[in-house]
């Protein structure tokens, strides 16, 4: 019970609301059930604001919504949650659900219910945990409530106690002991209020994020994107990158200024630039270069301090500062998720620094199965989850209109009957277009009316210009220049989904690919799909539904020369590849469940206090 004196002195200091969250959940039930007792006396108004002032210190505010929702047109200042509990639990309870399948967590659909009072508000208790439209601070009311309402002695209270023997015999435990377990739950839930307006704090870390564009850059962007989506949540993103592109990409439209405050236009991310300095034209900022990595730290421990993240999120390991704010993060008593999105470590000095990242996160993530090779420890490994996604909703073959794609031939220089292969990916020796130069050679030796369409990204810097010579050499010495088409990226994605629909097959030759998100947009917009097996790429080939698509060896011309001509000659292959591979993308491999794996996770590692 909580007197008044002390009632008294939280309303004239509000510093003496204990600092532990665990103690204000416990004072703001006391407060809570004191209004309620106080109903109609001198005594009710000074609980109510009392309660209002711990409950907003430890879960934040109602939204408006709910504001309008919950307070009495008579009396704008009074929460009706203190007035009629009983009616208060919004359209909750009314959920009908199967509660054998509410228990086991399942996603089901609506299907009639009729139970006890006491088994509607387990149902709600577990509507409210998923319901991510509901404020932190709706879900404590909703829990002090349910808390005030289990002690009464009116027929709910008594409900909680009284288990039918087929309930317990069903579920080898009492109503009771169910509402108990749901209700700490609920706590832990209400418990992840850190951030502002309670919500739960993300820094997510990588190299690049979006001064280069890529697979590896969209796929962050995109994933960011939809975890923005999720109530509750703080997405922030760490940028390495030079003033001078910072001002570029802000003259670009690409982020925005907001008065010192930096944020993503694509993913309304706001990002964290980290200023360091590069060679221009190269596509990667070396951070474990050891003067870089020095500067980056300094930047990166200010940040760290004035965010206060509750989980920091490292991707791809093997850089050194990657490691040592994971360190930090851990001594801080942070959680920390890692995810590799690479294949195999070659190099031992990488692979160490990487086994180190894993070493300190909670939890790992590899988006393959070639992936999982990056952790050296074997038993570690097979805790390693695969998890990986792609916003499919661009990728839409309905969405293509014929007379845009014929159009796009004709300006390529495609004639009609020609059989296309394309290939979108960064010009580099990693991605191995010379590989597909010269089995294209070989198949436009057997067939004049074959077209290869490459389109990516060039760097002017480092070796870039030197492999961009060696790919036009390549074709000059094998006659076929005027087979290629050399492209640029190609920036707009409703472009890019016109080149995957006048193309007849996508060939994807890289070595050691992460996975390959523009292997997967093919797919979703149902084209066949011929990929290296020495790459992450096998994972979404090689499904527990079957083949999706052609594998080949990337180091063998005779492998990829005869997938090249598998596909090309057979059009009943070509159409059953395809319909499997569209089907499979949309059902296995949308942004939407991969964003809420890591939205549960964040949400489960920050509960756990």
């Amino acid at each position: 019970m909580v007197d008044r004196k002390r009632v008294r002195q939280l309303l004239e200091s509000p510093g003496r609301i204990p600092k532990s969250k665990k103690d204000q959940l416990k004072l703001s039930l006391e407060l809570f059930r004191e209004a309620v007792k106080a109903k109609g006396s001198l005594q009710e108004k000074m609980y109510t604001e009392a309660y209002e002032q711990v409950a907003s210190r430890l879960a934040g505010s109602l939204t408006e919504i709910e504001r309008r929702q919950v307070l009495s047109p008579k009396r704008p200042n009074r929460s009706r949650i203190l007035n009629h509990p009983s009616t208060n639990v919004r359209p909750l309870v009314y959920h009908t659900l199967s509660l054998e399948e509410i228990l086991n967590s399942r996603n089901v659909p609506l299907k009639s219910f009729s139970g006890t009072t006491s088994d509607r508000v387990l149902l709600a208790i577990n509507k409210v945990r998923e319901d991510q439209t509901l404020s932190q601070r709706a879900k404590l009311d909703y829990l002090n409530l349910l808390q005030l309402k289990a002690e009464s002695n009116t027929s709910f209270g008594r409900g909680l106690k009284h288990t039918a023997p087929e309930l317990v015999e069903k579920y080898g435990r009492s109503t009771q002991d169910r509402f108990d377990y749901l209700v700490n739950l609920l706590e832990k839930d209400v418990l992840v209020s850190p951030g502002q307006g309670g919500k739960m704090k993300v820094l997510r870390v990588s190299h690049d994020y979006n001064r280069n564009v890529g697979g590896l850059q969209k796929h962050l962007q995109e994933l960011n994107a939809e975890l923005n989506k999720q109530r509750g949540l703080e997405v922030h993103q760490v940028v390495p990158i030079s003033r001078i592109d910072l001002r570029r990409m802000v003259r670009e439209g690409k982020v925005q200024d907001r008065g010192g405050s930096y944020f993503d236009v694509d993913s309304q991310t706001e990002i964290h630039p980290i200023f360091v300095d590069h060679t221009p034209g190269d596509k990667i900022i070396r951070l474990n270069n050891r003067s870089v990595s020095r500067k980056y730290m300094g930047q990166m421990m200010k940040i760290f301090g004035k965010l206060n993240p509750d989980i920091v999120h490292v991707h791809n390991g093997y850089y050194r500062p990657h490691r040592d704010i994971a360190k930090v993060a851990k001594d801080k008593g942070k959680k920390v998720v890692h995810t590799w999105h690479g294949g195999k470590i070659s190099a031992d000095r990488l692979r160490k620094i990487h086994d180190e990242t894993a070493g300190i996160a909670d939890y790992n993530f590899a988006i393959s199965n070639t992936g999982r090779l990056a952790f050296s420890d074997s038993r570690e490994r097979k805790k390693v989850e695969i998890a990986y996604g792609v916003d499919l909703s661009r990728f839409d073959p309905v969405k293509v209109r014929k007379e845009d794609t014929n159009k796009l031939r004709r300006k390529l220089g495609i004639m009609k009957d020609d059989f296309v292969y394309f290939f979108p990916g960064r010009y580099d020796n990693q991605k191995n277009q010379s590989g597909l130069i010269e089995a294209f050679a070989n198949v436009a030796k057997k067939d004049s009316k074959t077209k290869l369409v490459l389109a990516g990204q060039r760097f002017d810097g480092g070796h870039g210009k030197g492999y961009m010579d060696r790919l036009t050499k390549l074709a000059d010495k094998y006659g076929i220049r005027d087979k290629i088409v050399f492209n640029d990226r190609i920036e707009s994605l409703d472009k890019l989904r016109d080149y995957y629909a006048m193309s007849d097959a996508v060939v994807y030759p890289s070595r050691n690919e992460g996975r390959g998100r523009s292997l997967v947009e093919a797919m979703a917009m149902g084209k066949p799909v011929l990929a290296s097996g020495d790459a992450g790429l096998r994972d979404s080939i090689e499904t527990n539904r079957g083949h999706m698509g052609l594998l080949f060896d990337p180091d063998s011309l005779e492998s990829i020369v005869g997938s090249m001509h598998r596909v090309k000659n057979n059009p009943v292959l070509r159409e059953d590849l395809a319909l499997k591979a569209g089907k499979y993308a949309r059902a296995e491999l949308d942004i939407g469940p991969y964003a809420k794996k890591y939205f549960d996770l964040y949400r489960n590692l920050a509960s756990a206090v």
